[in-house]
């Protein structure tokens, strides 16, 4: 697990994948595990990183698991339900180094 620092921001769509919202299933003990989980990592702010292998025979990826509690509003109804955010993050081999373009400060680069 690491822990979110400020003024990181986990993009949208990192390596081409949306994110999607990953809720408990139905197998015994699953809600028990899932929830423990996700209260411990809203209460400690901290992410979930892991290797997510979405169906048998597929390729594992590397994916960080962002908690969002559930959000009510005013008159009690669910704006947010609670669960993981599975942001999938690249590889290394799937980052690559752009060209440093040099300019004058406080200006931006076109």
């Amino acid at each position: 697990m690491t822990s979110r620092a400020p003024g990181v921001r986990l993009l949208d769509r990192a390596c081409g994948y949306t994110v999607c919202l990953w809720l408990p299933q139905d197998v015994v003990g699953s809600s028990a595990v899932f929830y423990a989980l996700l209260q411990r990592l809203a209460a400690q702010d901290k992410v979930a990183i892991c290797r997510f292998i979405p169906r048998d025979e597929g390729a594992a990826h590397i994916v960080s698991l962002l908690p969002q509690l559930e959000r009510l509003d005013a008159k009690n109804v669910q704006v947010a339900p609670p669960g993981f955010h599975l942001i999938y993050l690249p590889f290394s081999d799937d980052l690559r180094k752009l060209p440093h373009q040099q300019g004058t400060p406080g200006t931006r680069c076109a």
